[in-house]
């Protein structure tokens, strides 16, 4: 995720200044989320829910410009990530794959 931040804020093209600052939200609500996943004694069922909808709005992004083939690629990956994270976390002991420093969280 950060790394699609820092690609999208680099790119004088892009002309959607508003993209990398909402991607910095999905960003600190995916913190949330992880946190809420450790706790064993909470409900999962909301935070599979915001990672799949984050995975859709990034899917929906338009990133367009001369030097977005890596943006794009990084975008592909991060909507992987967040999909397996949320199937991770329906999944037993998901929560200590996610603390662990899995897929998912290197991706955030």
């Amino acid at each position: 995720m950060r790394d699609l931040i820092d690609q999208l804020q680099s790119d004088a093209a892009i002309s959607q200044t508003q993209t990398p600052a909402s991607l910095s939200r999905i960003l600190l609500h995916m913190v949330n989320i992880q946190k809420v996943t450790d706790q064993p004694t909470e409900d999962s069922a909301n935070a599979v829910k915001r990672l799949r909808d984050f995975a859709n709005t990034i899917e929906r992004l338009d990133l367009r410009g001369a030097s977005m083939t890596s943006t794009h690629d990084i975008q592909c990956q991060l909507i992987a990530v967040l999909r397996l994270a949320a199937d991770q976390i329906l999944g037993p002991g998901a929560p200590e794959t996610w603390a662990a420093g899995g897929k998912t969280a290197a991706a955030s």
